[in-house]
């Protein structure tokens, strides 16, 4: 194949790809979320974006208390499960993928881990981090586009005879030289002073409390050795005493 020239290159249409590849895992929970004006696009973002914080919670719980089977046994019938995961389109994918398996236990239908992948969870926790961000992108660029009246960027996709990306590749990364503003370095300076400031507080009331504990114990020491060697001296007299009265006629 030849190389097109530069200014024909420029002035095709340019086509919006797909970035499913960065969310393996994830992808068919954000399957169909755009930056669309339409009523139906805008209830399927909320139920997408609903699913995805239901599933970051579950395996948020699973990942701080993995041995507790209430968090790795969901019951799939009635509740809020069934309404935010159950119901959403890929939201039992997502489950499929971090491991959870349908079973029926005593009459009901259960999802339940029986193995905890944690660098598998903390992968797909995180691709649900950058979609829940990607989402928030679109929804924000397209309430903007509503108060300006222009017209959504999905348009000049359709017209091109592609599909729009349901979303968006993730934000680059921050430069690493970044010279922060003076307002912005004096803000981290404060929250730096009022940091250290409380943990000596809380340094200080923990000496404090082992001060008091440790004179405490010395005092009960001093209360307690001095009766006990009462009751060693009084017991050789109380014989003493019990035995003349017992030899008295």
């Amino acid at each position: 194949s030849t190389l097109q020239p530069r200014a024909e290159q420029d002035t095709r249409p340019r086509r919006h790809h797909s970035h499913m590849g960065d969310l393996p895992h994830t992808s068919a929970l954000w399957s169909g979320v755009g930056a669309g004006e339409s009523a139906e696009s805008r209830t399927r973002a909320s139920e997408a974006v609903a699913c995805a914080r239901s599933l970051r919670t579950i395996l948020t719980n699973v990942l701080e208390l993995p041995s507790k089977l209430e968090y790795r046994r969901l019951r799939a019938t009635g509740g809020a499960f069934e309404r935010r995961v159950g119901r959403c389109t890929g939201g039992l994918a997502v489950l499929r993928a971090a491991g959870f398996e349908q079973q029926e236990l005593a009459g009901a239908s259960w999802w339940t881990l029986r193995e905890v992948n944690e660098p598998l969870l903390f992968a797909i926790r995180r691709e649900i981090d950058l979609g829940l961000a990607a989402a928030a992108r679109l929804q924000h660029e397209a309430a903007r586009r509503r108060a300006a009246g222009e017209a959504p960027d999905a348009c000049s996709s359709a017209a091109a005879g592609d599909t729009p990306s349901p979303l968006p590749s993730p934000a680059p990364a921050a430069p690493r030289h970044h010279r922060a503003a003076p307002a912005e370095v004096r803000a981290q300076y404060s929250l730096q002073v009022k940091a250290r400031a409380a943990v000596m507080r809380i340094a200080d009331r923990q000496a404090r409390q082992q001060q008091q504990q440790q004179l405490g114990d010395a005092w009960r020491r001093k209360l307690l050795a001095p009766s006990l060697l009462h009751v060693l001296l009084l017991v050789p007299v109380l014989a003493a005493f019990l035995y003349a009265y017992a030899q008295s006629p």
